[in-house]
Formats: structure tokens, sequence, C-alpha cells
């Protein structure tokens, strides 16, 4: 078209994340983990271990809890049942997904994730001042 241009932005976002000596699990099997993450590995935020909802559960004795009572464990990530070993982990409160572990680094070794994200928009200006854009994300 006669009398537009196009200016073209591309912009590369990245967010670094680690986690470390603050927030760690002692132990492999989680047991003795008392930290505070309460989301999964996808992000959903953990339902309180004194709850029934979204998902029903038998980890209801305060014994199985480092904290000493299933209130004080809240809604952190832990390891009530005794014959998984394979770290924290938590119901969610997303009624479609029951469980998921948790990503908390063992202590002594640091947990890094990095996000990526490039952008870019075309934008198209005519002479009457209008403007349309096109444009596209990718995150990995």
């Amino acid at each position: 078209m006669s009398g537009s241009r196009v200016k073209r932005i591309t912009q590369l976002g990245l967010h670094r994340w680690c986690a470390g000596e603050e927030d760690c699990n002692p132990t492999l099997d989680g047991r003795e983990y008392i930290g505070h993450t309460a989301v999964t590995v996808s992000g959903r935020p953990c339902q309180a271990w004194a709850s029934q909802s979204p998902h029903s559960h038998h980890f209801t004795q305060d014994h199985m809890y480092p904290d000493g009572s299933v209130a004080a464990a809240g809604n952190y990530c832990r390891n009530p049942d005794h014959e998984w070993d394979a770290g924290v982990w938590c119901y969610t409160n997303d009624s479609d997904i029951r469980w998921e572990l948790c990503v908390v680094p063992l202590c002594g070794q640091s947990l890094c994730y990095v996000k990526c994200s490039l952008y870019s928009i075309a934008e198209r200006r005519f002479p009457s001042g209008s403007r349309f854009l096109v444009g596209s994300l990718q995150v990995t």
C-alpha cells in the first residue's frame, strides 16, 4: 500500500528463578521437609492438608507431618506418605488434578529455571494515522 510504513519490534525477555538454601529439602524422600513451598511443579496451588476439599485423603494424623500437626503443615508441600520415596508433593486446589510433585532442591544444591520469551510485532502505519499490528509470542 502506498504511503504506509512498516516497523518491526523484536524483544527478548529472560527471567531467572533459583531455589536453594533458603528453602531446601534435607532428605531425598522429603519426609523431613518443613519449608514453605506451596505450589506444584506446574504452578498449581496446594490444597491445605487439613482440608478434604477438593480432594479427600487419609493423611489426617498429626504424627505424619514433620511440623507436628496437620494444621501446622498448612498447604505446604510435604510427604506424609511413608510408602512414597520420591520427594515432596501435595494435593492441588484444582479439582481436575488430584496431586502433583513439588520442586524443592536438596539442601546443598540449587535449582535454577530460566524462562525465555521472544516476541515480534509488525506495525503498519497508514497516512491517515491508523495502524495495524500483527505479532507472535514464543515462550520456552
